[in-house]
């Protein structure tokens, strides 16, 4: 068994990715999350975000403005 990297286990967090995976890369992600305090803190982040976002914009954004947001946010991170 072989754990997910960092920059995996980050690009599969921001792109929402465990909801849908298979349990056994929901298993590995959580097991690294559990052991890396880095990954762990994005993706406290990443949620504490959400949950601002969801509080500020309670009107849903239109499916297009959705993904060009999406779009760009994988564009950034994937130059980190």
């Amino acid at each position: 068994m072989i754990l997910p990297s960092c920059r995996e286990v980050s690009r599969c967090l921001a792109e929402g990715e465990p909801e849908n995976s298979p349990w056994h890369r929901r298993l590995l992600v959580r097991l690294h999350l559990s052991m890396c305090a880095h990954c762990a803190r994005f993706a406290r982040q990443l949620k504490l975000l959400g949950l601002a976002w969801r509080e500020r914009f309670s009107v849903p954004l239109p499916p297009e403005r959705l993904e060009a947001l999406k779009l760009r946010l994988l564009a950034r991170l994937k130059h980190l």
